[in-house]
């Protein structure tokens, strides 16, 4: 079985590490992260030069490991903050037979501090953390009804 988790929660939040600790876990598991792939483009994490390659070859890894493998886990980790986006990577990422929302609700103010504590390189810049808390919104209905789990996060 092919299964798609999509981690959503602000810098901060314990995405990558949630990821990191599931990939020890559970065998045959891969992790996909939007901020690797813009190191690996632009040379560094914070590099925004050229979105439009990173989401390409973010949802093209996606994709070839689906068409690759019959058994695995793919973790997209990434902000994914509003529901518009949520939906997209069902329609961008469609050759999984499961999908799994994980969704860390941590408080903004815990977000902050350890957004200070990470690598000076992984640091997010204050106003964009404000901004993207303000972007953050809730899961709809609409959009749980595309993933066949949810799992909150609080921490």
């Amino acid at each position: 079985m092919r299964i798609l988790y999509v981690l959503s929660g602000l810098p901060g939040s314990g995405k990558s590490t949630w990821g990191l600790l599931f990939n020890k876990s559970h065998p045959n598991t891969f992790i996909i992260s939007s901020d690797n792939i813009r190191k690996e483009i632009g040379g560094k994490f914070q590099y925004f030069g050229n979105e439009a390659k990173v989401w390409d070859e973010y949802y093209s890894r996606a994709n070839r490991y689906a068409a690759d493998l019959k058994d695995c886990s793919v973790i997209l980790d990434s902000t994914n903050l509003t529901n518009e986006i949520r939906k997209g990577i069902i329609k961008r990422v469609p050759s999984f037979n499961k999908y799994v929302l994980v969704i860390f609700e941590v408080p903004f103010e815990i977000c902050i501090e350890r957004n200070k504590m990470r690598n000076p390189d992984r640091i997010v810049p204050q106003n964009i953390m404000e901004n993207m808390h303000n972007t953050y919104e809730k899961l709809d209905e609409d959009t749980k009804r595309l993933f066949q789990d949810v799992i909150y996060i609080e921490n």
